[in-house]
């Protein structure tokens, strides 16, 4: 049942429930013997009313509940495919620093040390803990005699 027809249905309810109720309280005022049965049977429609809507509203929960399930398998998904991406990158990245180049300038080091943390913070495994500790302690300028790249940034 769509939005709207549960609106109309719910409005229709409404106006029958107010139709009956004074048409009951009419009744009550002519006879006053009919009084108490003219409350029980509002109340009763109250009661009714209330557990109807209550049941709507544990649907509605319900189906807010399985699309957030559904939101949280895509979120734990996607954080998985991008610490795989950055496991990677961090890999790749310590392995020219630590076996090609055997150096790295400061800020390579802290660009490398902001992922790491970021790849860390999805709740990583510690493999890339031992590379951190590497790639860290790295010089900070080529070894003599080597004929690599230009230190300076930029």
């Amino acid at each position: 049942m769509t939005g709207e027809a549960r609106t109309r249905l719910v409005t229709l309810a409404a106006s029958l429930v107010t139709l009956m109720a004074t048409t009951a309280l009419n009744r009550a005022i002519a006879s006053p013997e009919v009084a108490d049965d003219v409350i029980t049977y509002m109340v009763g429609t109250l009661i009714v009313a209330v557990v109807w809507g209550a049941s709507k509203l544990g649907e509605r929960h319900e189906e807010v509940m399985a699309r957030l399930s559904g939101m949280e398998a895509m979120q734990r998904q996607a954080s998985s495919a991008l610490a795989s991406v950055m496991r990677s990158d961090l890999i790749h990245k310590a392995q020219k620093y630590v076996w090609e180049l055997r150096w790295a300038t400061p800020e390579e080091k802290l660009s490398w040390h902001a992922e790491w943390q970021q790849y860390h913070d999805l709740g990583a495994d510690g493999y890339i803990d031992s590379m951190a500790e590497m790639v860290l302690s790295l010089p900070e300028r080529p070894p003599k005699g080597d004929g690599g790249r230009d230190p300076s940034p930029g």
